[in-house]
C-alpha cells in the first residue's frame, strides 16, 4: 500500500499503526522521558534480510505524543536507517543498543518496551530489587532478570551481556541503576508487562516510604509462599484482556481523542488495534 509517496506492505503498515498507538499510550502512562526511551517492533519476515531482522523505532527528538505511524524509523541490527520516515530520521545510539540486543537474541520478543519510569528506576537501584509484596509483583516475579549497570548504553559489546542476563525465557529485564525493559511476542503483551512491573514498583516505593525504608517492617512472604503464589499466576490470560481494554479506550477516544486520532498518518486509514 502507498502512504505519503512510500510503499509499505500491509503487515508493516498495520505494525506501524499499532506501534504509534503504543507510543501514545506510554505518553499517557508517563512511561517516557520527553524525547528519550523507546518502543520497538520487529517487522515479520525480515529475519533473513541482510543485517536482519529489521525493526521500527522512534526518531530521536520527537516526543511520544508526536509519534505517528509514518514517522517511525525502519532500521537493521547494524543501526542503519533504512527508512527515515517523516520525522527527523535520526537514531539515538543508546536506544539502538538496548533494543537491538533483545531483537537479535530473542526471536520470540517481537516487541520491546523500555522506559525510565521513576519508581521503577528507583527499585532498579535497590540491592533487594523487586520484592514479592503485591499481587502485581507476584504476577511477574518469576520472569524478571537483572543486568548490572554499565553507564550509558553506547558500547555495542554490552548487547551480548544484556541478552545473556535476560536469558532464554524471561520477559522483564531490570537494568540496574537505569530503568526497565519488557518484551513479548506482541506489542500488547509487552505493554502489559510494563504496566504490571511499573505498578508493582510504585507499590513497593510507597510501602518503603511508609516504614522509613526499613524492609524488616514490610510483610514479605516466605520463599515457600512465594513459589506457591507464583505458581497460581495467570499473567498470559490477563495480559490479552487488559491490553485490549487499554487500547480500546484510546481507539474509542475516551482519553484525549484529538491526540489519538492523529497517531496514524495524516487522515489515512489503518487498523487501530493492539491485539494481544
Amino acid at each position: 500500500m502507498e502512504i505519503g509517496g512510500k510503499t509499505y506492505s500491509k503487515i508493516e503498515w498495520e505494525l506501524r499503526c499499532d506501534l504509534a498507538i503504543a507510543y501514545r499510550t506510554c505518553y499517557r502512562k508517563n512511561w517516557h522521558q520527553e524525547i528519550y526511551n523507546h518502543i520497538t517492533a520487529k517487522i515479520p519476515g525480515t529475519e533473513k534480510e541482510p543485517k536482519g531482522p529489521h525493526f521500527l523505532i522512534n526518531a530521536f527528538g520527537m516526543r511520544f505524543d508526536e509519534i505517528t505511524a509514518s514517522s517511525l524509523l525502519r532500521i537493521n541490527t547494524e543501526g542503519d536507517v533504512l527508512d527515515k520516515g517523516t520525522g527527523t530520521g535520526e537514531l539515538l545510539k543508546q536506544g539502538f543498543i538496548v533494543h537491538s540486543a533483545i531483537h537479535m537474541a530473542r526471536e520470540d520478543m517481537a516487541a520491546v518496551v523500555h522506559c525510565h519510569h521513576q519508581p521503577t528506576t528507583a527499585v532498579s537501584m535497590l540491592k533487594c530489587g523487586l520484592l514479592p509484596i503485591s499481587q502485581e509483583a507476584l504476577d511477574v516475579f518469576a520472569t524478571i532478570s537483572y543486568h548490572p549497570f554499565e553507564g550509558s548504553a553506547t558500547d555495542p559489546s554490552e548487547r551480548l551481556r544484556m541478552a545473556s542476563n535476560l536469558g532464554p525465557s524471561n520477559r522483564i529485564l531490570m537494568l540496574e541503576n537505569h530503568g526497565v525493559l519488557t518484551g513479548e511476542k506482541t506489542i500488547a503483551a509487552a505493554m502489559w508487562f510494563m504496566f504490571v512491573i511499573t505498578r508493582a514498583c510504585e507499590y513497593q516505593q510507597l510501602a518503603l516510604a511508609a516504614v522509613g525504608g526499613d524492609i524488616n517492617k514490610l510483610l514479605i512472604p516466605t520463599e515457600e509462599q512465594v513459589k506457591e503464589m507464583v505458581s497460581r499466576g495467570k499473567y498470559r490470560r490477563a495480559s490479552t484482556a487488559h491490553s485490549s481494554c487499554i487500547v480500546q479506550m484510546l481507539v474509542k477516544g475516551i482519553h484525549e481523542p484529538a491526540m489519538y486520532l492523529n497517531c496514524f498518518a495524516t487522515y489515512l486509514p489503518c487498523r487501530p488495534s493492539l491485539r494481544g
